[in-house]
């Protein structure tokens, strides 16, 4: 990717890498951030199979953006409950 298109890339990256590391930490352990590592790729990479995009991608896009909203609003009480055991 080149231009916008990267920046975009690498902000979408960064704001996952820090809802996967908020599920780590509400959780207490890896397990729970690994599969919704999982569960972001394949949502990812099959919505872009063949060459039109797929509707249920727009599904996907909604959970991300919710589960964003949430961790954001709920990350100061994540942070405090961890930092507490």
């Amino acid at each position: 990717m080149e231009g916008p298109g990267a920046i975009a890339q690498v902000l979408l990256t960064s704001l996952a890498r820090f809802c996967f590391h908020l599920v780590r930490r509400s959780s207490g352990g890896i397990l729970l951030a690994m599969v919704t590592h999982g569960l972001w790729d394949f949502g990812r990479f099959t919505g872009k199979l063949g060459k039109d995009l797929y509707p249920g991608s727009a599904i996907f896009i909604l959970v991300d953006i919710i589960l964003g909203i949430v961790l954001l609003v709920r990350r100061h009480k994540i942070e405090l409950d961890s930092a507490t055991r």
